[in-house]
């Protein structure tokens, strides 16, 4: 819009009236009122308009996010990007940045086929979601990279503010080969959008699986997982791996693939198989061990401590190669428990020992999480008896 400019003549010997130097004034004074309105109500107009959930529902926290579920709304308003890239338009018209994905983890969902790509700094995209109850939750990425990126990408709420911190991402070895990261963030309840935003570039994204780890619930599971058959596993006593809650994906457990053969046990039998150990098979789920172990992989257990103490855990341990760093124990809100726990070669994926590790536990029911820090070796079981170990194998 131009504006117009009005410019004083010059004196020619007379000077001008003075009665008309308010009118002129006046004039003047609209003009540019006027023009500010104008341009008022353009700013106005371009920032107000807001983006939609994608598929008009938000997206259930908690519970997993696909990264090609962005809400609708278009260029600078649910997402920013530099260009127009992506080759998965059969899925969404503005599937921008999107590619079918190689992951075979959480690709059943709407969306879950493909994932985010040409990543860069300064991009961003948003998600509508419906949170249930007030809490931290842990976010799990899914996450691709040939490199390692120490500030990746981070997520903001509606004020721009950063909730997760940096997030870096590993190298994974490709931008099709994928793992798990995850990070906390503290969300009230209800409806929200929350952000993700790109901090540099060279790496993929899947999905986004939110749980909560504290704030919501009591004598049972942390976040909408809830005990295998309904009952948390008394301790002292002996947990079965094959137990892990009920809830599913991003929810009960975080399994890079749905691995395992022991579907007639649970349907979603992950990374289960019939065991060879002779040791502890007669209770329920005693006749399976949990296997194809990842790193960033977890199993969440709700169990019923009768005590407050520390306790010796007992882990039911199989593997062909040392493993120095395999496993902890963490509580609901994330804490290390037991430290790392380091698993021996015992010979091969059924040759088994048992190796120790103390943890503190309150009293009541609470959940804990078994989180796999590294590949090679499989559980059977964790059997929780009261007073402290120096920890060890046997």
């Amino acid at each position: 819009m131009r504006l117009l400019t009005f410019t004083r003549p010059p004196a020619r010997g007379r000077s001008r009236p003075r009665g008309r130097r308010p009118v002129f004034r006046a004039l003047l004074a609209v003009a540019a009122l006027s023009a500010l309105s104008l341009l008022a109500g353009a700013h106005t107009a371009a920032f107000a308009a807001a983006g939609a959930p994608f598929g008009g529902t938000a997206a259930a926290v908690p519970g997993t996010i696909q990264a090609a579920n962005y809400d609708t709304g278009g260029q600078g308003v649910a997402y920013n990007v530099t260009s127009a890239n992506g080759t998965a338009n059969s899925y969404r018209s503005d599937g921008v940045d999107l590619e079918t994905t190689a992951d075979t983890q959480g690709t059943g969902p709407a969306g879950g086929a493909y994932d985010q790509g040409w990543t860069t700094g300064g991009q961003w995209f948003k998600y509508t979601l419906d949170v249930s109850t007030a809490g931290t939750y842990s976010v799990a990425f899914r996450l691709a990279s040939p490199y390692g990126i120490t500030d990746a990408l981070h997520i903001a709420d509606a004020s721009g503010t950063n909730l997760s911190g940096a997030l870096a991402v590993p190298n994974t070895g490709g931008y099709q080969t994928w793992t798990t990261v995850a990070v906390s963030v503290t969300l009230p309840a209800g409806q929200q959008t929350l952000t993700i935003a790109q901090d540099s570039n060279g790496y993929n994204l899947h999905d986004l699986a939110f749980t909560l780890t504290s704030g919501g619930g009591s004598g049972g599971g942390s976040g909408g997982d809830q005990p295998f058959g309904g009952t948390p596993a008394p301790v002292p006593g002996t947990v079965q791996a094959a137990n892990y809650d009920t809830g599913g994906q991003g929810v009960a457990y975080s399994a890079a693939a749905g691995d395992g053969t022991a579907s007639s046990y649970r349907s979603d039998a992950i990374d289960l198989e019939a065991t060879a150990d002779t040791q502890d098979t007669s209770p329920v789920g005693g006749a399976y061990d949990q296997g194809w172990t990842a790193n960033g992989q977890w199993f969440k257990y709700t169990v019923e401590v009768s005590t407050a103490g520390t306790y010796t855990v007992s882990f039911r341990v199989a593997a062909p190669g040392a493993v120095a760093d395999a496993l902890h124990i963490a509580d609901a809100s994330g804490t290390n428990l037991s430290g790392a726990l380091a698993v021996p070669n015992t010979g091969g994926y059924q040759t088994w020992t048992t190796v120790t590790a103390s943890v503190t536990l309150a009293a009541g029911a609470q959940t804990l999480t078994v989180a796999q820090d590294a590949a090679g070796w499989n559980l059977h079981y964790l059997a929780f008896t009261q007073g402290s170990s120096g920890g060890g194998g046997g």
